[in-house]
């Protein structure tokens, strides 16, 4: 079983080449590393590519999108190098030498697993142990937060909530519930792929025999941090609820945390925890429109701006992956691609069906020969969403192809791109 190890690297050279070095003492070696740099202004991208593997080639992303995003473009890349399942870490991580060996014998198959984390300058104090969510109120308790380690967090158990600072995930979980929810851009991604995974029936285990030390405060912190959780905790708690509930909420947030930004500020502390509260309550309120909505009204909407990319395969295997790799880079998120397979005779349909297994959003249609038009038509019957965008196989789109085309279409009926 081959697996994928996503690595997030945002201005931490130092804890990421840590966290490296402990991946190349695993027990277990059948892994590839997936390293990704989310736009560091550091230099760090740079430095880590002197260190890492020569097989290892970090992933940049031209501009800050926020851990989730970091890590959906890591898990891709670690589904087009086959792999079966993925280990998702943060740069504050040291793991032990058998971590992964023994999430992969200990969890049962199909299900989402999690280490014990142990802060590493004090080993017999526990940083997570896991945690239990509860789904109606988007809360978590977690299990043995700055407790000693002892019996009581040495049971392997299954439980309901894990973070993404170090999860092993199968390749057949993310298949079913998705990837993680790159809106959020840093903070509660977990706790939102926990509520996805419990509507999905995913089981999640506690493996208390694998350890991964703990550094903090290698990801995140201070201000921004406590604006992105206060925002993403509204997101989450009122998700699915009438919009007067949401105002309702995210006023008395923007009041409390107004009152403490005046009170702070009256201190000398102008920009600091109180000012992330009272702006992270502002963005929720101002974001109400367009994110909290009913499961139903979710639906519409995603269908009305899906973008459908029907791509006419044949007899060009050797361009796909090109053109595929241009659409995963796409800043519009919401598409989905339609391979039409028009019964070529190279190694094409092979490498559609390889496609749609590594990429969710892509969907094969093969067909025999009958030419371009009549290709484009079925591609087009089979087509969901309000949008529909045609490439070839042997195209490639910049990363502002769908935006940009989106943007015109806000005063015109037809959109056309330059082709060079």
């Amino acid at each position: 079983m081959r697996t994928g190890t996503v690595m997030t690297n945002d201005n931490g050279f130092l804890g990421t080449v840590h966290c490296q070095e402990s991946l190349c003492r695993q027990t277990y070696q059948n892994f590839c590393v997936c390293p990704v740099d989310d736009a560091s202004t550091d230099n760090s991208e740079k430095q880590l590519q002197v260190v890492l593997q020569p097989q290892d080639v970090i992933l940049q992303q031209g501009q800050s999108k926020g851990f989730a995003a970091a890590c959906n473009w890591g898990i891709r890349q670690a589904f087009a190098d086959g792999v079966d399942t993925v280990l998702l870490l943060n740069n504050d991580t040291v793991c032990v030498s058998d971590v992964l060996e023994r999430l992969l014998k200990e969890a049962p198959v199909g299900a989402v697993s999690c280490p014990k984390m142990i802060f590493k300058d004090s080993l017999d104090e526990i940083w997570f142990a896991s945690g239990m969510l509860n789904c109606c109120t988007a809360t978590v308790s977690r299990q043995g937060d700055h407790a000693k380690d002892g019996p009581t967090h040495s049971q392997k158990r299954q439980v309901s909530f894990i973070t993404c600072c170090c999860v092993l995930l199968p390749r057949a979980v993310i298949e079913k519930v998705g990837y993680l929810e790159e809106d959020l851009f840093m903070c509660y991604e977990d706790m939102d792929y926990c509520l996805c995974r419990a509507d999905a029936g995913v089981p999640i285990w506690y493996i208390p025999r694998a350890v991964r030390w703990h550094r903090g405060g290698g990801t995140a912190g201070g201000m921004p941090s406590v604006c992105y959780i206060t925002r993403n905790t509204l997101y989450l708690h009122c998700r699915g609820w009438a919009k007067a509930y949401c105002w309702a909420l995210g006023t008395r947030e923007v009041i409390f945390g107004g009152i403490s930004r005046v009170v702070a500020a009256l201190l000398g502390h102008h920009h600091g925890r109180s000012y992330g509260r009272w702006r992270g309550a502002m963005d929720f309120c101002m974001d109400i429109p367009e994110r909290c909505l009913t499961s139903a009204e979710r639906t519409v909407l995603e269908m009305q701006d899906l973008n459908s990319v029907v791509m006419l395969v044949y007899n060009c295997g050797t361009y796909l992956d090109d053109c595929l790799s241009s659409l995963l880079a796409q800043t519009w998120h919401n598409w989905a691609a339609i391979l039409m397979d028009d019964g070529g005779t190279d190694d094409s349909p092979g490498n559609c069906d390889d496609s749609a297994k590594r990429e969710l959003r892509v969907r094969v249609v093969h067909q025999l020969n009958q030419g371009v038009s009549t290709a484009r038509n079925i591609g087009k019957e089979t087509a969901k969403g309000r949008y529909l965008a045609f490439v070839d196989a042997d195209d490639r789109v910049e990363p502002e192809y769908l935006a940009a085309l989106h943007k015109t279409l806000g005063h015109a009926l037809l959109a056309v791109c330059c082709v060079l």
